[in-house]
């Protein structure tokens, strides 16, 4: 069974330090004493690290500049706290706040008061709190989270969602609630995108919106159900692709075009309509086995044409 194991320094006139071995859960006493300054059973200590881990990998390291622990070692109060996740021992996100607490009778590590965190994909994110159930490995803020790109680059990711879950064990991060983000593509443009929740991951650049996707890119506006967005390899702050599936429709100022499938290449400018493609255009409906713009839309072209539209209809296309 897995067992805790905590590594406390003192730094009081000598240096101690010891290692305690955490049993079962079950020998854990269901009242736990209450700890402030006052009482004789609060431990005060220094410099402190905690860590979890069983047999075959790390799960999370604490550190804490302060803390104080009840005579049990089993509910600690902290101030300047620092949290490495794992997963697989490879290190998922990095957790810092002013205080925390941690509750050995209920698996739970608690962060308060100017939290940050950072993927190891870069991404950098601010909460007002957090808690982290080690039973599931679910860390849980269920407040405002604001969310940038590594880059200090103006042109990097900036995203707000109304509360967070982060998955360690599949290195997913839900961003739930209403979604809004801007960042800009690998030719400078701005894209602006919303959904009703999204999917982030610590471990690649790649956005995943999920639920009324609307997506703003130069004079169109594109929707869907759910979509992908993926960063480019050379600069990792800007969108290189969109990917929509289970249908997706693009609107701009002449004509409006839907599909099953489409696929946005930001660097050649370049839209790929795929199953049962259409372009309405005033009163004509234009469809094929494919459609392409190019250009941002300045050309169309139709692979394997099945309608009969005007010839006005027909300017631009190929």
């Amino acid at each position: 069974m897995k067992r805790l194991v905590l590594s406390l320094v003192f730094f009081l006139s000598l240096v101690i330090i010891g290692f305690v071995f955490w049993g079962p859960i079950s020998s854990v006493p269901k009242e736990l004493p209450v700890v402030n300054k006052a009482s004789e059973q609060a431990q005060f200590l220094k410099n402190i690290v905690l860590y979890e881990s069983n047999t075959s990998e790390k799960n999370w390291t604490l550190r804490a500049v302060e803390a104080s622990a009840n005579e049990k070692w089993l509910q600690w109060d902290l101030d300047d706290v620092s949290i490495k996740f794992y997963n697989q021992s490879s290190k998922t996100l990095d957790v810092t706040g002013d205080k925390a607490s941690v509750d050995y009778e209920n698996k739970k590590i608690n962060m308060s008061k100017n939290v940050k965190a950072e993927t190891a994909s870069g991404y950098q994110l601010e909460t007002p709190t957090v808690s982290y159930d080690t039973e599931s490995k679910t860390l849980t803020a269920p407040e405002l989270v604001e969310l940038k790109g590594r880059s200090k680059d103006h042109r990097s990711i900036k995203l707000t969602g109304g509360s967070m879950k982060v998955l360690m064990e599949n290195s997913t991060v839900q961003i739930l609630g209403k979604l809004i983000a801007s960042s800009f593509s690998n030719t400078g443009e701005k894209v602006e995108f919303s959904s009703r929740r999204g999917e982030l991951y610590t471990d690649k650049q790649t956005i995943k919106l999920l639920d009324e996707v609307v997506i703003k890119y130069m004079d169109k506006k594109i929707t869907g159900p759910e979509a992908i967005i993926e960063y480019d390899e050379d600069s990792p702050s800007l969108i290189s692709k969109l990917i929509i599936n289970g249908g997706a429709t693009v609107l701009d100022f002449e004509k409006q075009a839907s599909s099953e499938n489409l696929e946005v290449d930001f660097k050649e400018r370049k839209f790929v309509f795929r199953g049962s493609p259409q372009i309405k255009q005033g009163k004509d409906t234009i469809t094929g086995e494919e459609i392409v713009f190019l250009d941002n839309g300045k050309k169309v072209v139709i692979n394997n044409l099945k309608a009969n539209v005007t010839e006005e209809s027909l300017e631009g296309i190929e």
